[in-house]
């Protein structure tokens, strides 16, 4: 599963938080958050203090039931890493940091993740803290997808040095990297995309490993390129015209692995909704009567991933294959999924 950094503009402003592509993982790693590993996404609900630390919940569509997840963890300002950093099945929670006095110049990477252990008939859960330095203020962090398709969550840095070309760093199997030393690590280095051009993003178009991406704007339509970042096989989508260009789609998965696109905007007291697939083609399309965050996960039975848009504790669930639409409430705050795309300066 995926989670996102894809904020509302409105909502992002109103607490401080980045607001950039906030996008599920696409990929191998399901596009939801699945925090208890039982095959389902919940929704991480961020809550903010009024000292600007966050609560995490945890809102279960399908139940209707919230939990909380982590009493505090981050603050306003931070970025959004979640992903399967350490468990192809368990959603790590994570927050990117501007940096500290230890990382040297680098950005702090810090993940929380529950670990449940059995004794007999006991059943512990632990929640453990990882850190690491990656990255640097200024450049562009991408988390949440899966390039070499093994579901482990990797790193992508953007970093803004030499041409105008945008110079993408992965690091496969970031986290678990550091506790298996015996590991074979990928990474891949190359330009891809015009920086200030283009808006980058990651996809999956085959249900194998997720792709870089971006979305390209040329009189008034627009196109998606991707590269797989190991074999440099390169495609290319015509989109068309969209409502809103300014922030990169989201990827939705489904049954296969592979993924649609979510293109969303907000205008007034709506969100438009279209979906399409990596033909170009429109699937669905529709527009929910509130100004949203836009969220995708596998929220719940049901062919592929589901799309939520939510807004002050109104949460609209629809999957595009079915075009069922359910409404239900759940906790106020800011509602995240598995794709995260951060730039801290």
């Amino acid at each position: 599963m995926r989670l996102s950094t894809r904020f509302v503009v409105s909502a992002c402003a109103s607490l401080g938080i980045l607001c950039t592509a906030l996008t599920s993982p696409s990929s191998a790693i399901a596009a939801g958050a699945d925090y208890d590993g039982n095959g389902f996404s919940e929704i991480p609900v961020l809550v903010p203090s009024a000292g600007g630390q966050l609560e995490w919940k945890l809102f279960d569509p399908a139940s209707g039931i919230t939990t909380t997840f982590l009493p505090s963890f981050g603050r306003l300002g931070n970025g959004l890493i979640i992903a399967n950093w350490l468990y192809p099945k368990v959603t790590s929670a994570g927050v990117l940091n501007k940096p500290n006095a230890a990382s040297k110049g680098r950005l702090v990477w810090t993940i929380q993740t529950a670990v449940t252990s059995k004794r007999g008939t006991r059943t512990k859960t632990t929640i453990k803290q990882h850190q690491k330095f990656l990255g640097r203020p200024g450049e562009t962090i991408i988390t949440g997808g899966d390039f070499d398709g093994d579901r482990i969550g990797d790193a992508v840095v953007l970093a803004n040095r030499g041409t105008g070309f945008y110079k993408w760093g992965l690091r496969a199997k970031f986290f678990l990297a550091s506790y298996n030393p015996g590991l074979n690590v990928n990474r891949a280095y190359f330009d891809f995309g015009v920086r200030g051009k283009d808006i980058p993003f990651y996809l999956n178009p085959s249900g194998k490993s997720d792709w870089f991406a971006v979305l390209r704007e040329s009189g008034g339509t627009y196109n998606v390129l991707m590269t797989q970042p190991f074999t440099r096989e390169t495609r290319t989508i015509e989109i068309g015209p969209l409502a809103d260009g300014s922030h990169p789609p989201v990827p939705l998965q489904q049954d296969d692995g592979s993924d649609y696109l979510v293109f969303w905007a907000v205008s007034g007291n709506n969100t438009n909704i279209v979906v399409k697939n990596l033909q170009g083609q429109t699937v669905y399309s529709t527009d929910m009567p509130l100004a949203g965050t836009v969220t995708v996960g596998n929220y719940g039975p049901g062919a592929g991933e589901e799309i939520a848009v939510s807004a002050e504790g109104r949460f609209f669930i629809i999957n595009p294959i079915t075009a069922r639409v359910i409404e239900t409430s759940g906790p106020v705050g800011i509602a995240a999924d598995g794709i995260n795309i951060n730039l801290l300066r």
